[in-house]
């Protein structure tokens, strides 16, 4: 099935994006697009161009930055690896625990340093940093209230509603913040002079990294694939199991190419029940992703 969008939304905008045509001074709030929704897999949304070009070439430089400057602190550090004890990877994947200079995203701007979990190796070999907790966000060169927008989404604030009842996790006390937020920044450098980068295996998210899943596309476009798993039913309970054997078998669905500066949701069944992965790319360039989980 084609993506449709929500009616009762213009789309010209998008058409002008297509044709060079906007306004560069436009901003994101602006946007007029509704997000496009996918039927073959309930609660997959994009919400394209949610940053203009120029934002986008801010924030991926300062993605690149904080992911070199953790691969090169991981691999001088004194600190030995550590077994990552639950990933949603059936393979044996090791972290070194780094701490970086850089601006919160939440909280005062005077605490400028983050505590994180760096992959130099991980899944195929790209490069993962995790950042656990509000206080350990970092900014990354993204409006200071880029989280409130994310948390204020409609789909976001049903999906975290419904999956803290599924999951018995008590709402937020006076003392608690409102969400409590986990990223992951994934970086895939061109693995050849000519180009060519690897992809993600087969995964489900990890049920502590979100009731919700927001992916923010950077660099080069990449490629992503849904599918059904062995034993996919979605009027049973979600597979408590995010692991997804080699040996598995998987029905591809649906593949979404997801631009530069677009952001990819994920609620309901595309979060709990379907499958995921990055393709790889024989020719394609540089590329990061910001995976913001909250619950």
């Amino acid at each position: 099935p084609a993506p449709v969008r929500c009616p009762g939304h213009t789309c010209h905008r998008s058409t002008w994006r297509r044709f060079g045509l906007c306004p560069r001074r436009a901003r994101p709030r602006r946007r007029l697009c509704a997000a496009l929704t996918y039927s073959d897999v309930p609660g997959l949304a994009v919400e394209p161009d949610f940053f203009t070009r120029e934002q986008h070439g801010d924030i991926f430089s300062e993605v690149r930055r904080a992911s070199l400057m953790a691969h090169g602190r991981a691999g001088v550090s004194d600190c030995p690896a550590r077994v990552s004890p639950a990933h949603n990877l059936p393979l044996r994947s090791e972290y070194v625990p780094v701490r970086l200079p850089l601006e919160a995203q939440l909280g005062p701007s005077s605490h400028t340093t983050r505590s994180a979990e760096h992959f130099c190796h991980y899944g195929q070999g790209h490069r993962l940093t995790y950042y656990r907790g509000n206080d350990n966000i970092p900014r990354l060169g993204l409006p200071r209230n880029f989280l409130d927008r994310l948390s204020a989404l409609p789909a976001i604030q049903q999906e975290v509603r419904r999956a803290r009842q599924m999951h018995r996790r008590t709402p937020a006390s006076e003392d608690v913040p409102t969400h409590q937020w986990r990223l992951t920044l994934n970086h895939y450098p061109s693995s050849r002079p000519q180009g060519g980068r690897v992809g993600f295996p087969w995964h489900r998210d990890l049920a502590a990294n979100g009731a919700a899943t927001v992916i923010l596309g950077l660099g080069s476009a990449g490629r992503l694939e849904f599918g059904k798993a062995g034993g996919f039913d979605l009027s049973a309970p979600p597979p408590r199991d995010a692991l997804v054997p080699p040996s598995a078998s998987v029905a591809p669905v649906r593949s979404i190419t997801l631009r530069p500066g677009s952001l990819l949701i994920l609620t309901g069944p595309a979060r709990w029940h379907f499958v995921h992965r990055v393709l790889p790319s024989g020719n394609g360039g540089e590329r990061a992703s910001l995976v913001y989980g909250i619950w």
